[in-house]
């Protein structure tokens, strides 16, 4: 495998996730790349928190109608607009380890707060959404990295 590059305002660096479409109902830190869960209804998504165990999916950008779709990767999504929930692992996904953390490539990743990831800990109860496929030092502020989705 050659060295992946983080793609320009996409996230899916390699393969083709399936996805599904949800309405936002909660935008707090909803951005493209985080991970999100069902919200009150089944149609409806918000951003997962720190050791989920019941994350969806990664929020997508490039796979929404333009509609929806905001300007670029890194704006918010607006409220009620519907944006593509991508699952179904072996695809690669630009996301966002949370502030304060440091990652060597290769170790797995769980959900961390505001939809980030971290390191996967030691609890088994918590689960592994993906595995870092870079070397990433957050600890001056949450940063990109490119993460194998497991979900």
């Amino acid at each position: 495998m050659g060295d992946l590059v983080k793609p320009q305002n996409t996230i899916v660096v390699v393969g083709t996730p399936l996805h599904v479409e949800k309405k936002i109902t909660t935008v707090a830190t909803m951005y493209p790349g985080r991970l999100v869960r069902k919200d009150a209804s089944d149609g409806a998504i918000k951003i997962s928190g720190a050791a989920d165990s019941c994350t969806l999916g990664w929020l997508g950008y490039e796979q929404c109608h333009p509609n929806h779709q905001p300007a670029t990767v890194d704006t918010i999504y607006a409220v009620n607009a519907f944006a593509p929930v991508l699952y179904g692992g072996g695809f690669v996904i630009v996301a966002r380890l949370a502030n304060g953390q440091n990652i060597t490539m290769g170790r797995p990743v769980e959900s961390a707060a505001d939809g980030e990831v971290t390191e996967h800990g030691l609890n088994d109860d918590v689960r592994q959404v993906g595995i870092a496929l870079e070397s990433v030092n957050a600890s001056g502020g949450a940063a990109d990295i490119m993460v194998l989705s497991l979900i």
